[in-house]
């Protein structure tokens, strides 16, 4: 028998500016959670600290983990299109070198975000 099952569809809060920030904040001081190479990337008993920690900093504003990680997975991708339509370019950055300083000769690993506009 298949069994389909329904994702579950959180109610989408209003996010405060603050509490963004504060979101922002607590994943950057743990690179376990983005940091492909940190050494504790792959580790789950790691990541799983690190979320419990990021859970108490946000627990002070009613934010449960299953939102905070949904409002990252929202974060996270506004950034990566934003980086990809830096400059201008129609194609993203990290795959072809623009006319610009956005990426500095054929290495796209090296990619300056101070051209970037973050609205």
């Amino acid at each position: 028998m298949n069994v389909l099952k329904k994702k579950v569809s959180l109610k989408e809060r209003n996010w405060s500016d603050k509490e963004i920030e504060q979101l922002i904040t607590s994943y950057e001081a743990r690179k376990c959670l983005w940091d492909i190479s940190c050494v504790n990337y792959m580790n789950r008993d790691a990541k799983e600290l690190a979320y419990k920690e990021v859970e108490e900093e946000l627990i002070v504003y009613g934010i449960t983990r299953d939102e905070f990680k949904l409002k990252w997975k929202g974060v996270r991708g506004q950034f990566m299109r934003e980086v990809g339509h830096c400059c201008n370019c129609h194609n993203s950055c990290f795959t072809h070198a623009c006319n610009s300083d956005c990426v500095t000769g054929k290495d796209t690993r090296n990619i300056s975000l101070d051209c970037c506009l973050f609205v």
